[in-house]
């Protein structure tokens, strides 16, 4: 997980993350939101055999595929970290 300040869009450090996971072990699935679809992020995670669970936008004239059992799971995440931000003080 990597915290970033939030005038940087989400897709920058997607590739900081993959270097990072190439030191402890094979990157297998990344599951993201949206604003991580696009050609110049998945073309090279597609080349390396990493499973995308990213849904693609309503603009996007190709979909790409996305497991929704799998995206469900990312609610849980959001979930925690909202909490977070509730309970922070």
């Amino acid at each position: 997980m990597t915290l970033t300040e939030g005038q940087r869009h989400d897709s920058v450090p997607v590739f900081e993350l993959v270097n990072e996971t190439e030191h402890s072990g094979k990157l297998t699935r990344l599951t993201a939101d949206r604003a991580y679809d696009g050609d110049p992020t998945r073309r090279p995670l597609a080349e390396k055999a990493v499973e995308l669970v990213i849904p693609s936008p309503s603009h996007r004239r190709t979909k790409a595929k996305c497991p929704p059992k799998l995206y469900r799971l990312r609610h849980k995440v959001e979930n925690f970290f909202r909490k977070l931000f509730d309970f922070r003080r």
